[in-house]
């Protein structure tokens, strides 16, 4: 009988704005979110107009809906009593109202001004120059997004493949028919996730092998992972064609998030083979090849640099591995692992272990990269649970422990969620590729 499922870490409930299923934009827009004023001010401290809002109130946006050949954003507040908005100074140039709204002249568009005592509704027009009948109907029947009770923020950025190529001067993307973006942030939790809609669903495959469980590996540790069996990302990568890389740095952040970065992988793939000598072409190929075979895999770091990290994969590769490893330089011979013989070759901190399973002709083994023989052996005899689906599910005990590599502004909006952990699942739901990233703690 199979060894029992694992249900890995607990998955707090999605909160915030959702997306309606099935392509098209968001109703209303591409683009949807709110903030709190106090979150945008820790966020962008320079920002002269976000003073002029009630710190303890909500900003909502409804960006990028098409009118007319233009852009339309709409974006709502709350003014700090006594406060007005425009002041003198943020007018770029005189523009004429349309009807009761004022017009603001800035440097990246129109901004059509609408207060009713302290709510202050902004209806900015930028790309275009339409009509004053379209800029009053637009201001009438676009509602602004209700920000989720409790939250600090949440958003929402919904792409087709059409808008995408527009926008990022493609013809076709075709990796993927459509891309999200979701956000949403409370006082325990701050969550993200991202979606890809590929042109024929996925199906996720699955595996009924034991593997090492995820309460195993995670307990109590700095860092951990653990994946089932892997796709075949090399063929699926190999079938997609060129895509021209945006020009760019903020073009190339959004064509990474929104579905073309399979073939920007792939193009960093070719590259590589193109450079290598041709002698190694070969290899590459087949070691990319190879990660198809991976039955599952995962790693634990713990305190005092203790680590492991492993594969499980066919007894072709890790006789293979074995082969390799005097080439690279390595010393590789037989060490006693607990209860099981094993190939270690050290390195500078720890080693490479390889081991195979008993019997008279295994198919199946182990290639690993751990602190130690006895740290590989703790790994043999952890407890298992079903590897289940081709998700990769991670975890950062504590977000201290990475947020130095943040740039300082984001780091502010991470403060709140120091002593608390990260997790991240990437996976297939629906068809769709997922990756979910959740700030959570404390950490059990």
């Amino acid at each position: 009988a199979p060894v029992p499922a694992d249900i890995g870490p607990t998955r707090s409930p999605w909160t915030g704005q959702r997306l309606a299923a099935g392509p098209g934009h968001l109703p209303g827009g591409g683009v949807r979110a709110s903030a709190s004023v106090t979150l945008l001010r820790r966020l962008l401290p320079d920002n002269a107009w976000l003073q002029s809002l009630e710190p303890d109130s909500v900003l909502t946006a409804t960006l990028a809906r098409p009118v007319d050949g233009a852009l339309h954003h709409r974006i709502s507040g709350v003014l700090r009593q006594g406060m007005s908005w425009p002041s003198p100074g943020d007018q770029e140039a005189p523009c004429p109202p349309v009807g009761s709204l004022t017009c603001v002249a800035l440097p990246w568009g129109k901004a059509y001004v609408h207060t009713t005592g302290q709510a202050l509704t902004l209806d900015v027009i930028t790309h275009g120059e339409p009509t004053p009948q379209t800029i009053q109907d637009a201001s009438n029947t676009v509602a602004s997004p209700t920000a989720a009770p409790g939250l600090l923020g949440d958003g929402v950025v919904l792409f087709d493949n059409e808008d995408l190529a527009a926008a990022l001067g493609q013809d076709h993307i075709p990796a993927f028919n459509q891309a999200s973006v979701e956000l949403t942030g409370d006082p325990r939790h701050l969550r993200a996730r991202m979606r890809w809609t590929p042109p024929v669903p996925w199906s996720p495959g699955t595996s009924d092998a034991p593997a090492p469980s995820w309460e195993a590996l995670c307990s109590g540790a700095l860092a951990c992972a653990r994946t089932g069996p892997w796709p075949n990302l090399h063929g699926w990568l190999q079938s997609l064609g060129p895509a021209e890389r945006p020009r760019g740095s903020g073009l190339l952040a959004a064509s990474i998030y929104s579905g073309t970065w399979p073939h920007e992988l792939a193009a960093s793939l070719a590259t590589l083979r193109d450079q290598s000598p041709e002698l190694s072409r070969g290899f590459i190929n087949m070691g990319l090849d190879g990660l198809a075979e991976v039955e599952f895999a995962g790693a634990r770091l713990d305190e005092g640099d203790v680590f492991v990290a492993f594969v499980r994969i066919s007894a072709t590769w890790v006789n293979f591995a074995a082969s390799v490893l005097p080439y690279l330089g390595l010393t590789p011979g037989p060490v006693r692992a607990g209860k099981t013989d094993i190939t270690w070759a050290p390195l500078q901190r720890g080693g490479i272990a390889l081991a195979l399973d008993d019997g008279p002709e295994p198919t199946m083994g182990w290639i690993a990269v751990a602190s130690s023989p006895e740290r590989f052996a703790w790994l043999l005899d952890a407890p298992r649970t079903r590897a289940q689906a081709s998700a990769l599910t991670a975890r950062v005990a504590h977000i201290e422990d990475i947020a130095g590599d943040v740039p300082p502004r984001w780091r502010a909006m991470l403060e709140p969620y120091a002593e608390r952990s990260a997790t991240l699942w990437v996976e297939v739901e629906q068809g769709q590729l997922s990756l979910r990233v959740d700030l959570a703690g404390p950490t059990p």
